[in-house]
């Protein structure tokens, strides 16, 4: 069998999917990986893109769609209406992954059918990573994520969340393009470190520094850091969005707040200021465990290995 891997090398999570399917795919399979940018339409074996994105830039090649393109859906940009443009690409005739149950409902509900849902996994040395037990004087909260131009990762709600409870923890941020918010003089009140993007291994570090992962987002198809902290020993303090339903046990292995609800995530952050959190770190860190990159791996290879038998190609 033979998979036209089409990804990115650049560092953040897509790669790592193109990562985990080169290293835990059985060897004997064929493995072509084409950057996304690349025009190379390989004829032969069945086609992997690793969002809807780099599926649209693929169709520029004035290839027909087919059952062979497999793609995985992370989720949609822009929301409520679709973009005309998204919108088709998810009705033509190709084979959908899901990436987590919420997204799958929702396509279901507008008549397209994913063949199966696949949560990424995370890389092992998050494992390895023991929760911190001492006794502090503030917990850290963290925020982990690119702050996207088009506002769905919620940047809006810092400020008025900092307001409320600013002064009761301190602050850790890791990614790209908060600077231009931070800048800001009101930020320089808080006691926050702001680390753009750091080294693989800093970035492994880092997770022994904080308590509670945060996200403010509007829009999700993981976040991928949720499950990282998770398997770190990592409190997830996270909006309703994407996956997160599926890998926290409320109230045990973390906590999930509706989208943009101040009110409720400032009464479950007051809730863990000054509460010994090392419970739900130890129930975090083992809820994260079957989210490895081997199985997400595995679900993939399976839904390939179908459409191949299908097609009846070699």
């Amino acid at each position: 069998m033979i998979i036209n891997i089409y990804g990115v090398k650049d560092g953040w999570y897509l790669q790592s999917v193109v990562d985990a399917i080169m290293k835990y795919s059985d060897k004997s399979i064929e493995k072509r990986f084409i950057h996304y940018k690349d025009p190379i339409v390989y004829p032969d074996g069945i086609n992997f893109f690793c969002n809807m994105g780099i599926y649209e830039i693929y169709l520029r090649n004035k290839v027909p769609p087919a059952i062979r393109d497999v793609i995985l859906t992370t989720h949609i940009e822009r929301w409520r209406p679709w973009n005309i443009r998204s919108k088709r690409l998810y009705y033509l005739p190709v084979t959908l992954i899901a990436f987590c149950r919420r997204w799958y409902d929702f396509f279901v509900r507008h008549g397209i059918h994913p063949v199966d849902i696949a949560i990424p996994g995370v890389d092992e040395e998050f494992f390895n990573i023991e929760p911190d037990k001492t006794k502090k004087d503030k917990k850290t909260i963290a925020l982990i994520s690119r702050l996207q131009l088009s506002g769905r990762k919620g940047g809006e709600w810092f400020k008025p969340l900092l307001k409320k409870i600013g002064k009761d923890f301190k602050w850790l941020i890791i990614g790209d393009l908060w600077e231009s918010l931070l800048e800001n003089q009101f930020f320089k009140n808080y006691d926050i470190t702001y680390i753009k993007t750091p080294p693989k291994q800093e970035y492994y570090n880092l997770f022994r520094t904080f308590d509670i992962f945060l996200s403010l987002s509007k829009i999700e198809g993981g976040p991928m850091p949720l499950i990282e902290s998770m398997a770190a020993g990592v409190v997830p303090v996270v909006s309703d969005t994407g996956f997160a339903n599926e890998v926290i046990k409320e109230g045990e292995s973390g906590f999930v707040y509706p989208v943009g609800n101040l009110r409720k995530l400032v009464k479950i952050l007051e809730f863990l200021k000054d509460k010994d959190i090392n419970g739900y770190k130890q129930k975090a860190k083992q809820d994260a465990k079957p989210y490895t990159w081997k199985n997400f791996v595995l679900t993939i290879i399976a839904v390939i290995s179908d459409v191949n038998k299908k097609l009846g190609q070699k």
